[in-house]
């Protein structure tokens, strides 16, 4: 398990409306170098050049959803490793509360979306540690949905 590599630095945004969670589901046919293609995630991706983490959460969300987050809280991070195919990341977790329902996923990279209970989103198909991160906002957090 030798990766010669430096961790990623990713954003993860667990967003909460009326007690249920977003999911989005990754696209099928992206190329080799796309991930998890077909599973399901929360909103999120790598820190640019620059960039705060909570400014790469908000741009995240916007890119993926195009829902404005501006009340994001902190929650933990999630070291994510993948030496089949070379992948070791930090990712920071995020939550934020949302009224609006309007959500625009980005075609190239998401082609659905859902908002479901913490329980349904942990028995779905999950890209990455999005599992383990949901379980341990449900664990820890839960209270905040």
């Amino acid at each position: 398990m030798i990766m010669h590599q430096t961790p990623r630095t990713t954003v993860g945004v667990i967003i909460v409306k009326d007690r249920k969670v977003l999911l989005l589901k990754r696209v099928e046919n992206r190329g080799p170098e796309y991930r998890f293609p077909g599973y399901w995630c929360i909103p999120g991706g790598h820190v640019e050049l620059g960039e705060t983490l909570e400014q790469a959460a908000i741009r995240e969300v916007k890119e993926e959803t195009g829902l404005d987050v501006s009340n994001l809280k902190f929650l933990f991070n999630i070291e994510e490793m993948f030496p089949e195919f070379e992948w070791w990341a930090v990712g920071h977790t995020f939550i934020a509360h949302v009224n609006e329902t309007d959500v625009k996923v980005q075609e190239s990279e998401i082609s659905d979306f859902k908002w479901v209970t913490i329980d349904e989103a942990i028995k779905e198909k999950l890209a990455f540690e999005t599992k383990k991160g949901l379980e341990k906002f449900r664990d820890k957090f839960g209270d905040e949905l």
